[in-house]
């Protein structure tokens, strides 16, 4: 069973209660990572992320009235259909990400979104207490923060169609590193 659901919190922190819950059972079948590419959207579990992203507008009564929701996503939503979806509703987002995307930019050079907040210069650090768990030593991580405006470069590989829209892949991207590690972490946060 698996489950994705959104709750709702105010602008002050107060929670709302849940805004939209999906469900569903995975198939016993195997092999369905082979086929991840021959697969429409409708066909694959991401589908479900965007039905409860339209499920918590539809519950928050957002296309009634002038709020804006922020949605935040983790890694598993880091996939171009949902990109693309959350751009869609004209509401802000914030997705972990998973993947070192391609940058759109003007030159032959290719550049990678790690890449380019790399190069930034760092706006501030933070420091994290991490709980001892399995496998893990408790430990204070120290983490900087860079961020930039820049176009993903987002494509759909069954189809190679590349989204074009700006409205969906322009973004500012926020980038969380280790100080002193060579592990990487970024968060790509869109607002259209």
């Amino acid at each position: 069973m698996k489950l994705i659901g959104a709750l709702g919190v105010s602008a002050e922190g107060v929670p709302l209660g849940v805004a939209a819950m999906t469900y569903w059972a995975r198939p016993a079948e195997q092999g369905v990572a082979r086929t991840r590419t021959k697969r429409t959207l409708e066909e694959k579990e991401l589908r479900y992320w965007n039905e409860t992203v339209d499920q918590a507008i539809e519950h928050l009564g957002v296309e009634s009235g002038p709020k804006l929701l922020w949605f935040q996503l983790d890694r598993e939503a880091d996939a171009w259909p949902i990109l693309e979806h959350l751009a869609s509703t004209g509401h802000t987002y914030t997705v972990r990400g998973s993947w070192n995307r391609r940058v759109r930019e003007t030159g032959a050079q290719r550049r990678y979104l790690l890449d380019v907040l790399a190069s930034r210069k760092p706006m501030g650090t933070y420091t994290l207490h991490v709980s001892a768990g399995p496998g893990r030593t408790a430990r204070t991580a120290r983490t900087s923060i860079r961020t930039a405006s820049l176009t993903l470069d987002v494509r759909d590989k069954q189809t190679s169609r590349r989204a074009n829209d700006t409205r969906c892949t322009r973004t500012w991207c926020g980038y969380a590193r280790k100080v002193g590690s060579r592990r990487e972490r970024s968060v790509s946060s869109g607002c259209s």
